[in-house]
């Protein structure tokens, strides 16, 4: 007898899926190539992106697919009313230092070592140990480092060339975004805070004249790890040794530092501001250079694994349908077409 085929519950013959047809086939693989599609769009935050210029706030899609949010700024330096602009203004953070000169050391590690301050008897969070506020008053944001900064300036440099990297990380207020510092200059002003990301640029810089005894330090511009693509300017006083100078540095960093201000400078396109810190060290471990671009070989490994499975298992069907008898056909049919009589 041959089989009979199933019924639904409204009577209607269905018919089985041909897994051995061509078209049947196309359709699984369809499908399996939709969910590695959407697997690799969360992986690599390419949804986040799109979900982010669709909506304006990609914070939804971002914490899904565990890449940070977007904090990028306008950090174009805002028009005066005057005219004049705040680029115009000389500025003390020194001139540069030719890298065939020997490393500069600061003037402050010779001076014997003197009794810290008497910590307050309520420290605030961040609060930098023997700093008085009241010296960054003379401190304006979105301008260059001023004449009048002078004494606020290098007086803050030679303060954190005393104190050590360990300290300075205890009155850390912790880690702290581009957007956060950019937005509220007044309000981390002379605070210590911690910064990660790749230092892209570190240029050694003499000093202005001053009364403090600073000679020099290393102007370091570092791209932060938050997503953001502007940098933010590190002057550190004490440069790890053997790290690489010049415009063409890419090193990943932990920096714990004082902000001082919203620093003005000519951007490749346009005039910009971005935070000022000052740091004394920080710890730097050489990055391994890539002889090529990283390849996620995990998430191939996967997908091939997946997609052989389906294969076979596509190819299994469809040869256990082909082999099973027909219980519809003939028993003495050859497979040949028969004769029309005439």
């Amino acid at each position: 007898m041959s089989k009979s085929p199933a019924k639904t519950e409204k009577g209607a013959l269905t018919k089985p899926p041909d897994y051995s047809d061509r078209s049947t086939q196309w359709r699984l693989m369809g499908i399996v190539g939709m969910v590695m599609a959407g697997f690799l769009l969360v992986k690599y935050g390419i949804l986040s992106d799109l979900w982010g210029l669709a909506t304006g706030n990609p914070e939804t899609w971002s914490q899904f697919s565990g890449r940070p949010a977007e904090t990028n700024v306008d950090t174009k330096l805002p028009r005066v009313p005057s005219g004049e602009s705040p680029l115009e203004e000389r500025s003390i953070e020194g001139k540069p230092v030719a890298v065939a000169q020997p490393e500069m050391k600061v003037a402050t590690q010779v001076v014997p070592e003197m009794e810290p301050a008497a910590p307050p008897q309520v420290a605030e969070p961040g609060s930098l140990p023997g700093l008085d506020l009241k010296s960054l008053e003379v401190v304006e944001d979105d301008t260059v480092l001023r004449g009048k900064e002078n004494d606020a300036w290098y007086g803050l440099c030679a303060l954190v060339a005393k104190i050590a990297p360990a300290e300075l990380a205890k009155h850390s207020m912790g880690p702290v975004r581009f957007v956060q510092v950019y937005r509220q200059p007044t309000v981390y002003r002379g605070k210590v805070v911690t910064v990660t990301g790749r230092i892209r640029e570190a240029n050694k810089l003499e000093a202005s004249k001053n009364d403090h005894e600073i000679a020099g330090y290393t102007k370091c511009a570092l791209l932060p790890s938050d997503g953001s693509n502007s940098p933010i300017f590190i002057y550190v006083m004490e440069m790890p040794a053997g790290f690489p100078t010049g415009e063409n540095v890419d090193e990943e960093a932990t920096i714990h530092a004082v902000f001082y201000k919203r620093l003005a400078y000519m951007a490749k396109d346009v005039p910009r501001t971005a935070p000022l810190f000052v740091a004394r060290t920080f710890q730097w471990t050489p990055s391994v250079p890539k002889a090529a671009e990283e390849v996620p070989w995990g998430t191939l490994a996967a997908l091939v694994v997946i997609s052989a499975i389906v294969g076979v298992t596509i190819a299994i069907i469809a040869l256990r349908r082909l082999s099973a008898p027909n219980d519809d056909l003939p028993a003495n049919w050859n497979g040949l077409p028969k004769e029309e009589k005439k």
